[in-house]
């Protein structure tokens, strides 16, 4: 967490209030359009709907497309949400589970981070997303944050989090505001859901984070996508690579994602 600690404080020698609100986004050259959504989907993409808070049913969303410059369309229509047991007062919820052995271009990676399914999403923390998977196996993913939905759902009671790293999200969230471009590069994958990533970029707002710290950023994210992962029902990932410019999927995942507008 010192590492995370020298971070944030590397972002604040900057005046951030100026800066990151005029760098844009990188261009990575992913232009993504309807038909690569609905090529993920049919091939073993999950349907995302409505999840009404206090409520046991919800509407369907409107499809998603993921368009050129990060712009959202218009996709199938979603099935009725539920609250599902155990899963109470999440604002996203998962059912069901299909084995699914795929193989995802950057177009159909960054289609579906675009989509209108995930940005109905009251948390989606990205906009004008752009993802790629290098031919070295690299994979490099560029966007906007939006720093309000990051700190709220952070700050959310119930989260898991350690005390440690909330009181960092609490003392220094305040002071990143707007929408900061963000960009990452790392190498990695997973194989009977252990985490492999090595980062060896990333930038908030056009300022690089310091080298010499990112020995602790890649076990945090580690460690923080292992803790998630596990409370995925059905996720179950027996091996996820990264090779020649393609990422491929061998495992289980939910049949249906619910998510709360």
């Amino acid at each position: 967490m010192k590492g995370l600690i020298a971070i944030v404080m590397s972002l604040l020698a900057i005046p951030m209030s100026c800066m990151f609100c005029v760098v844009p986004p990188k261009n990575l050259g992913v232009h993504s359009t309807q038909s690569d959504y609905q090529t993920y989907v049919s091939t073993g993409g999950w349907q995302i709907s409505e999840l009404k808070p206090g409520s046991s049913t919800g509407q369907g969303t409107q499809g998603g497309q993921g368009g050129q410059g990060g712009q959202a369309g218009q996709g199938s229509q979603g099935t009725q949400g539920v609250q599902m047991p155990g899963q109470e007062g999440k604002t996203i919820q998962f059912s069901g589970t299909r084995e699914v052995k795929a193989t995802r271009t950057s177009e159909q990676l960054t289609a579906l981070a675009n989509s209108a399914d995930l940005k109905a999403w009251k948390y989606y923390p990205f906009q004008s997303t752009q993802i790629r998977v290098n031919s070295d196996g690299s994979v490099e993913a560029s966007g906007k944050l939006l720093s309000d939905r990051v700190f709220t759902a952070l700050a959310r009671p119930g989260l898991d989090m350690t005390d440690e790293e909330r009181g960092v999200v609490n003392d220094y969230g305040k002071y990143i505001k707007g929408n900061p471009a963000v960009y990452i590069k790392f190498n990695g994958g997973v194989t009977n859901n252990s985490v492999n990533v090595n980062f060896s970029k990333v930038e908030v707002g056009g300022i690089s984070i310091p080298s010499d710290v990112m020995g602790e950023v890649n076990s945090h994210v580690k460690d923080l996508v292992e803790r998630k992962m596990v409370k995925v029902p059905g996720l179950n990932i027996k091996s996820l690579t990264f090779q020649n410019g393609k990422m491929n999927f061998d495992g289980t995942v939910p049949d249906k994602i619910y998510v709360q507008h």
